[in-house]
């Protein structure tokens, strides 16, 4: 017994002797965290009040501890109102550096505001978008930095953390190498966790048998990273509408009131009083469609008059002769006056007991409402596919100014800073250009959503060497210092402003196309029609035109109350207004004539209409005012694109955008077509906008950004989907 005894004791012994050798030969730390908890939405988080030496790598030692809320550093203050929170793995843990080393700890100092490191090591974008959205709730910081480590963030995109790591007595081990279940005894968690000779047996049996890290599947590869980097595989729905489906509603409108017109044609041929010719063709011209006089095909073969079939028999021999005659062309007003005759002939034919009239009504009052959702659609942007477009727009969602600023980091491999860097893994150095592409690429997609974006890769690039630790992918204090001065550099600057995301608020529309407001009848607005001005409206949309005629002579309009995104135009022959009237907002605009003023006051009633008055004459002669380069050249384009002899229907943007998005050198059909389409606001031609502005109202105009702390020149600061806009402004 006192033998064994004795074994025992110098078991004991030697045990302790070669743990204190081992604790001595490692200055007490491990070279890996074993601070971790099992979680079942994160795989692993850091265990609150625990401590631990880390060295590794021939790095010094440093010290680690872990606050109350489960990060690194002190307890969090009560107050983090003003705090700027940093989200990440273990580069924004600072893992090799002591805890005032780390670039949070540096930020805080330049900035001087509380600065909460909420780094985890191990965690992907995923996780990380997780932490931020519980740091958002529960803390409310003013500022919020994503942090993307492109040494292995980009791989653990679609690689939950739940699927790489396990909790293994306090270590974050692969899940590859984990065991399948634990034997529990006493004290396990100090002997397996805290135990130094514990840890050397373990790590060598483990690099005995392990896999590498490359060749473990929960690594991810380049080549699930290609298929997220793909142009376009984040890209909008392809729902969406472009130019195209826009075009195809146009084109299924048309078809529509072709439809009706034969359906009217058919029901006027069995009336005594009509010329089905002439009936016909008045509703051609109400498509617009010059030298559109074709012979239909006819709805019915039954009910019908007789000398009716003898006048589809000779309508084909009529039609070339006709489409080119003068007297068939259709102009603006023989429009009108079709569309005008089309609404009186649906009124007058009621619920004519004709299948093929009352189908073709409901019809074509389908499809102009689908044209009409068309418009409400969003506009697709086009924006910059890039893998991480998931975090960034709930960032962008989470993280809105002024609540909230946010900022996307992107920290390089230390491979891609120096080309010393490749020495110290025994490496022979590779061209690392392409790694350009994959950062420019994060950088861009943060941009297009209005959050600030630091690319660490210069100001690393500027601290080498000495930027990166020896054999670890981890950044020095030297490193930590250079990325807090960019992160301040940025901070200093204004917030970068959101675009617009292509969307319109709820309620809203973009304007309706030239050929829609063509084709749609007048409304009411008292006085207007004395005074030579044509009333439409379609949806919430008013274009008034007011031409020169006998006693009218225009100058020009001025909006003096309105949403903003309007189109005021005058060139001598028509002045015109093309605004939203919204619910609960009144559109005023003084019409300015040489020998007159009168106020146009419009309103949105309940039930979508537009109630309108054109009040008395005021004042006295007003002067011409001088015609712009840009309403000149709007003019010269119609003139040029439709073949008319003047300028009566003119309408559309006079900003530059279009025009120089669209320059006409000279008057061609398609150039200038482009340009007309740009300035009335059409899809499929939108303006480039300069810096400073971006594409937003129902006209699709490039429209100045605004803030609390950037006033409007012009105009009035207003909401737009993902950002603020001078509506109205220039």
């Amino acid at each position: 017994m006192r033998r064994l005894l004795q074994v025992l004791v110098g078991l004991i012994v030697g045990l302790v002797v070669a743990e204190a050798v081992f604790w001595f030969r490692d200055d007490g730390a491990f070279p890996h965290l074993n601070l971790y908890r099992e979680d079942s939405e994160l795989g692993v988080r850091l265990r609150p009040g625990a401590t631990q030496r880390v060295r590794f790598g021939g790095n010094p030692t440093t010290s680690v501890r872990i606050n109350a809320q489960g990060y690194r550093g002190a307890d969090w203050p009560a107050d983090t109102s003003n705090a700027i929170a940093v989200v990440g793995d273990s580069q924004v843990f600072g893992l090799g550096v002591e805890e005032d080393q780390s670039f949070v700890a540096r930020l805080g100092i330049l900035t001087k505001r509380p600065v909460l490191n909420a780094g985890v090591p191990t965690l992907g974008p995923p996780e990380l978008m997780a932490i931020a959205r519980e740091v958002l709730e529960k803390q409310k910081p003013k500022t919020l930095i994503f942090t993307i480590n492109m040494v292995n963030d980009l791989f653990e995109i679609a690689r939950p953390n739940r699927e790489r790591h396990r909790v293994w007595d306090g270590w974050a081990v692969r899940i590859e190498t984990a065991p399948a279940e634990v034997t529990q005894f006493p004290l396990r968690d100090l002997v397996m966790g805290k135990s130094h000779l514990v840890y050397a047996v373990r790590r060598f049996t483990h690099e005995a048998t392990a896999p590498t890290i490359g060749s473990l599947p929960s690594e991810g590869s380049w080549k699930e990273l290609a298929a997220l980097t793909k142009v376009g595989a984040t890209a909008p729905s392809a729902t969406k509408p472009d130019l195209v489906l826009y075009q195809e509603g146009l084109a299924a409108a048309d078809d529509a009131a072709r439809r009706l017109d034969l359906a009217l044609v058919f029901w006027s041929a069995n009336k005594e009083d009509a010329d089905p010719e002439e009936v016909e063709k008045k509703l051609i011209a109400a498509r617009g469609n010059p030298g559109d006089i074709v012979a239909p095909a006819f709805v019915s073969e039954s009910a019908r008059r007789g000398d009716y079939t003898f006048y589809q028999l000779v309508r084909a021999g009529q039609a070339t002769r006709r489409a080119q005659e003068d007297d068939s062309k259709v102009t603006p007003d023989l429009v009108r006056n079709s569309v005008e005759y089309r609404e009186a002939l649906q009124r007058r034919s009621g619920n004519a007991d004709i299948a093929e009239l009352q189908e073709a009504k409901a019809h074509y009052a389908e499809m102009l409402k689908k044209l009409g959702a068309l418009r409400r659609e969003p506009i697709d942007m086009k924006r910059v596919a890039s893998p991480l477009d998931a975090q960034l727009d709930e960032l962008a969602h989470l993280c809105r100014r002024p609540a909230c600023d946010p900022m996307l980091l992107v920290l390089p491999i230390d491979l891609q800073v120096d080309p010393a860097e490749w020495a110290k893994y025994g490496l022979e150095q590779q061209d690392v250009g392409e790694l350009s592409v994959l950062s420019e690429q994060l950088i861009a997609a943060a941009a297009q959503r209005g959050i600030r974006a630091v690319d660490a890769l210069e100001a690393l690039k500027a601290a080498e060497p000495g930027a990166f630790l020896d054999r670890d992918i981890h950044m020095t204090p030297k490193g930590h210092t250079a990325v807090a001065d960019a992160i301040a550099e940025s901070l200093a600057k204004p917030a970068p402003f959101a675009p617009s995301s292509g969307a319109l608020p709820v309620g809203r529309s973009r304007v309706p196309s030239a050929e829609e407001f063509r084709r749609t009848p007048e409304i009411v607005v008292r006085g207007s029609g004395k005074a030579g001005c044509e009333t439409v409206q379609v949806d919430e949309w008013l274009r008034v035109q007011c031409r020169k005629g006998p006693g009218n002579t225009p100058r020009f309009a001025r909006v003096v109350e309105g949403p903003g995104d309007t189109f005021v135009n005058a060139n001598g022959e028509v002045m015109s207004v093309v605004a939203p009237v919204l619910e609960g907002r009144k559109l005023v605009v003084d019409l300015v004539w040489a020998d007159r003023t009168q106020r146009l006051e419009a309103t949105r009633k309940a039930d979508g209409s537009i109630d309108g008055t054109l009040g008395a004459a005021s004042g006295g002669a007003n002067a011409a005012a001088p015609i712009s380069r840009e309403e000149l050249v709007l003019c010269q384009c119609h003139r040029a694109f439709t073949g008319s002899a003047d300028c009566l229907d003119v309408y559309g943007s006079t900003r530059p955008e279009c025009f120089s998005t669209y320059p006409v050198e000279r008057l061609d059909r398609a150039a200038c077509g482009k340009l007309l389409e740009c300035a009335q606001g059409f899809p499929g031609s939108r303006p480039t906008c300069p810096e400073g502005t971006t594409l937003a109202g129902g006209t699709s105009q490039c429209f100045p950004h605004c803030s609390d702390e950037v006033a409007c020149g012009s105009g009035r600061c207003g909401e737009w989907p993902e950002t603020r806009v001078c509506l109205g402004g220039t």
